[in-house]
């Protein structure tokens, strides 16, 4: 950061304090996914990238932390799909198997995450059962969207005979208009009874055709409806845990970067601890196998840090 921070625009502060943080998070393995997915998604939406001297989001993220253009929107992906919380609680998959399940609605892909399937099946066997379950929901909204198609069908073929009806109606009054002028009221009257006769029994016959055409797929068509409101109730929530997730967000916004060197680097000396302390945290509920994996790896960013701190 320039030494003169004090000239920078909010926004300015703003693209250098999340570029900062991204490459100090790309170095650490435990909450790797979620900062990187969180500073990758912000910049992104802000279009901060530019702030930063980049044109794109992809020619920045190969020159900050040599992420290619596919994994840095793969790591937004995730954030987005998941949140804090979710990838807090599943992160341990791997980007590669967290952006595969995105592709799932939330139903199968809670299913598959809280059954266990997701973490015991290889990378290989968990798309052929992602390609597996889009398959059989893309068929189920192919059926759903052929019976409606038949029942709007049938819609208009009802109002077609109707305005036949209608019509024919019309017309048969125009032609026995002349005849009907020179009738007794009595004939008129016989007249007008065996036309309603007939009239209401063609109706009823026109009515039970269309009501045995619908009953056929009426069991089906009720379930594709009920399907349908169950998913745009499902909607609804996702869009009010969204919600929530923006505020919490907001709510845990870091503060901007301090200006002056003194409180800049009392700044990032605090960051550093509190990702620390975290890392441990976290560290302590692997298992054993689990936790001399990443403690190594967490050893070695210390080593590096201290090596580099001396060597000044």
């Amino acid at each position: 950061m320039p030494e003169n921070s004090m000239i920078l625009s909010a926004e300015q502060q703003d693209a250098y304090r999340l570029d900062a943080e991204l490459k100090h998070n790309a170095q650490t393995v435990i909450g790797g996914i979620i900062e990187i997915g969180r500073c990758l998604k912000e910049i992104n939406d802000r279009k901060l990238y530019e702030l930063l001297g980049f044109s794109g989001l992809a020619e920045y993220a190969e020159a900050a932390v040599g992420l290619k253009e596919r994994a840095a929107y793969n790591y937004i992906t995730a954030y987005e799909t998941y949140g804090e919380q979710g990838l807090q609680q599943y992160g341990q998959l791997g980007i590669t198997k967290l952006v595969a399940l995105a592709q799932l609605n939330d139903e199968d892909r809670t299913e598959m995450l809280e059954s266990g399937k997701a973490e015991e099946l290889s990378t290989r066997k968990l798309n052929d059962e992602i390609k597996k379950l889009k398959g059989e929901n893309d068929q189920l909204r192919f059926q759903f969207d052929d019976i409606t198609d038949n029942v709007k069908k049938q819609d208009a073929e009802i109002a077609d005979k109707d305005a036949e009806i209608a019509d024919l109606t019309k017309q048969l009054e125009e032609v026995q208009r002349p005849v009907v002028a020179s009738m007794t009221d009595e004939e008129k009257d016989e007249i007008r009874r065996e036309a309603e006769k007939k009239a209401r029994a063609d109706a009823d016959k026109e009515v039970e055709r269309w009501k045995s055409m619908k009953e056929k797929d009426a069991k089906t068509y009720e379930k594709a409806i009920k399907d349908y409101e169950t998913d745009a109730e499902n909607r609804e929530g996702i869009i009010e845990d969204l919600k929530k997730q923006l505020e919490a967000a907001k709510a845990k916004a870091p503060a901007p970067v301090p200006t002056g060197n003194k409180e800049a680097l009392k700044f990032y000396l605090k960051s550093i601890q509190t990702a620390y302390i975290g890392a441990v945290e976290v560290l302590e509920s692997f298992d054993a196998n689990e936790r001399e994996k990443y403690k190594t790896a967490l050893l070695t960013i210390a080593g590096d840090i201290k090596s580099a701190v001396e060597n000044m």
